[in-house]
């Protein structure tokens, strides 16, 4: 799900972050945040979803998975208007395997949270909250 998609590295990790900060999931989010930063996601946008922040995306793409990811989670439902654009912008293909990584991202966040795990004691979370809260 993470490696054999139509989406590039940059596109998968930031939706991967999405995922992490809606879950509160703090392991997710401090192994995908390295390979985010690796993707080309920039440092204040990641900042920015860590603070639940409407980040400032460089691109249109990086605009459809967020708009796409952060509807679907909150919403559970993702509007037509709203699916055609991310089919103009990341093509069927691109929102069929955008939904399939924030599927398999939600199982892994809620497995992390259901049995509690967390970082390791010498890593400082970078999220506010906790797992389950919705902060």
């Amino acid at each position: 799900m993470r490696y054999e998609t139509s989406l590039p590295p940059r596109l998968s990790e930031l939706a991967i972050l999405i995922v992490a900060r809606h879950w509160t999931a703090h392991f997710e989010w401090q192994a995908h945040k390295r390979d985010a930063l690796k993707g080309g996601v920039s440092p204040e946008v990641i900042a920015s979803i860590a603070a639940h922040k409407v980040p400032e995306l460089a691109t249109e793409e990086e605009r459809a998975v967020y708009r796409i990811a952060t509807t679907l989670l909150e919403t559970r439902a993702v509007p037509d208007a709203l699916y055609q654009e991310g089919v103009r912008v990341l093509r069927e293909r691109g929102v069929v395997d955008l939904i399939g990584v924030l599927g398999y991202y939600t199982l892994v966040a809620m497995t992390l949270n259901t049995f509690e795990i967390g970082l390791p004691e010498a890593m400082q979370p970078d999220l506010t909250g906790t797992p389950n809260a919705g902060s």
